[in-house]
């Protein structure tokens, strides 16, 4: 994200809010993360710990930290025998439109494969439902703190709004991912006729 802000590419509007979380200055970022612990917000505290901006040497330190790991989660895919990975891509359903700067942790679970430079895509296999809506109203939803709260925020009202899965695959494998994609596309199919 770095680097749409540092060369002047044009910035999804919805991405705004942390676009402008990347350019805080860090003795700001902070003081507003001890702020932030001191009132039960430690998830938000935790995002002010993004660093500013990167010499090259740091990127070049992070790049080779990264190709460490993409090496160690493909050993141990293949070491587990896997070719493809079906997992959650957000831990809510899609936010409407400008909501997910609000929650941005919520796309944790695709922006891991991001990082690794793994094929994914998405195939919807349910939808947000009023049994759904009703667990986010009821007394047994905890508010631990501003994100639990956000993401009831976004939550409510999305009803109908489909619930996907992620699939992942190895670098260089799109027609793995593309297969497994109509084969869950499938199954879901199958079970709904």
């Amino acid at each position: 994200c770095f680097v749409c802000c540092s060369f002047g590419e044009v910035v999804d509007p919805t991405l705004n809010s942390i676009r402008s979380l990347l350019l805080v200055p860090p003795e700001i970022k902070y003081f507003y993360r001890l702020f932030k612990k001191g009132y039960n917000s430690a998830r938000i505290a935790a995002t002010f710990s993004v660093p500013n901006g990167l010499s090259t040497y740091s990127f070049m330190q992070m790049q080779k930290t990264r190709s460490y790991f993409i090496n160690t989660v493909l050993d141990a895919w293949k070491e587990a025998r896997i070719d493809a990975v079906i997992c959650p891509v957000s831990a809510i359903p899609a936010p409407p439109l400008g909501a997910s700067s609000k929650i941005p942790a919520a796309a944790m679970y695709s922006m891991i494969y991001s990082i690794l430079n793994f094929p994914a895509g998405v195939v919807p296999v349910t939808r947000f439902n009023e049994k759904d809506e009703e667990n986010l109203e009821s007394p047994y939803w905890t508010i631990d703190d501003a994100w639990d709260e956000a993401v009831r925020e976004v939550s409510l009202g999305a009803g109908g709004i489909p619930v996907g899965v992620q699939v992942v695959s190895r670098p260089w494998q799109e027609e793995m991912c593309l297969r497994v994609m109509k084969d869950v596309e499938n199954g879901v199919d199958n079970l709904l006729h």
